[in-house]
């Protein structure tokens, strides 16, 4: 009887430390296999350059390879599913637009996901400020002017996105109905393309990044009207914010960003790890450098609860801005 009872306050012993011993090397083991980034864009944009420049950095003090794969398509719809589905305890992280994050679940009906239910928020990475541009044909220099204009040319300006829904089709959605300008959208396939459709004079107006807009202020082939943003940013510092301008609408003062999210299923600790590793590499002057020279502003702040709030604050700015340009599907 002693033996039995002996064993089993062994066994039970034995099972408590093995829990524990468990739990402590999950803790300590991640990551125990290579991490992947998900990108929503096709290789050799700005976004799929920064996303393997931080993988790069971030090899050294994970002490496993950092792999980039590209799942473009579907407004970042593929991307996110794919940290969704990887189950492997968050070792896939997908690298999203702000945009793309908040905006499908008012888009569409029906997701593969739930982004409050299924996502976790790591960290954000860097902001994403848009410069409004015109044609030179346009009158206007500033921002209040070109209220002015759209309202005067009414039903006589067209403005040019890469997608029903995103951000530039929004903002553009956003300034026709509050100006009663009934300004036409036209939709092309990617950002490269709406600068060609505004080059050639298809349209007057677009939201662009500074990597694609800067040659051609420059050159003066098209006029900066202002940034989509609280700061200035640093690629066109000589272009002021429309807030500056006196546009205080809250959505001329949000910004595009990206931002590093995985599957809500992924540990806490490994969800902190990561979060940390790419704080530490966000502090990098050379990566702050080449993020700037892309037309971002590196943000060096962030946090999951940071990361958290900004997307709870932003949410229902997106929405209201889906609803107002009847973009649901």
């Amino acid at each position: 009887m002693y033996s039995k009872k002996l064993l089993g306050i062994t066994l039970a012993t034995t099972m408590v430390f093995g829990l524990a011993s468990n739990a402590a090397i999950s803790a300590e083991a991640f990551p125990s296999r290579p991490v992947k980034f998900v990108v929503q864009f096709s290789p050799g944009g700005a976004t799929d350059t920064l996303a393997r420049m931080i993988a790069d950095k971030l090899t050294a003090p994970l002490g496993v390879p950092v792999l980039v794969e590209n799942k473009p398509g579907a407004g970042g719809i593929i991307a996110l599913d794919t940290a969704v589905r990887a189950g492997d305890g968050g070792h896939t992280l997908t690298l999203i637009s702000g945009s793309a994050l908040m905006t499908n679940e008012f888009l569409h009906k029906k997701l593969p996901y739930d982004r409050e239910r299924d996502l976790s928020m790591v960290y954000q990475v860097v902001e994403a400020p848009l410069a409004l541009v015109v044609v030179p044909s346009v009158t206007a220099n500033t921002a209040p002017e070109l209220l002015d204009y759209v309202s005067a040319n009414k039903g006589k300006i067209s403005y040019g996105s890469y997608g029903i829904g995103s951000y530039p089709h929004l903002m553009g959605s956003h300034m026709s109905q509050e100006q009663d300008a009934d300004m036409t959208h036209i939709p092309y396939k990617g950002e490269s393309d709406v600068m060609l459709g505004l080059l050639r004079g298809e349209i007057q107006m677009q939201y662009s990044s500074a990597l694609l807009a800067k040659p051609h202020i420059e050159s003066g082939k098209i006029k900066a009207i202002g940034v989509s943003s609280r700061k200035r940013m640093p690629a066109l510092p000589e272009v002021p914010t429309l807030m500056e301008q006196g546009l205080e609408d809250e959505t001329y003062q949000i910004s595009g960003w990206l931002g590093f999210v995985t599957s809500s299923n992924a540990p806490q600790e490994a969800v902190d790890r990561m979060a940390k590793e790419i704080h530490a590499v966000m502090q990098l002057p050379e990566v702050q450098k080449r993020a700037s020279e892309m037309g971002y502003v590196p943000i060096t702040n962030s946090s999951p609860d940071v990361f958290n709030a900004v997307v709870k604050t932003e949410t229902p700015i997106w929405k209201r801005l889906i609803e107002q340009s009847g973009s649901a599907m």
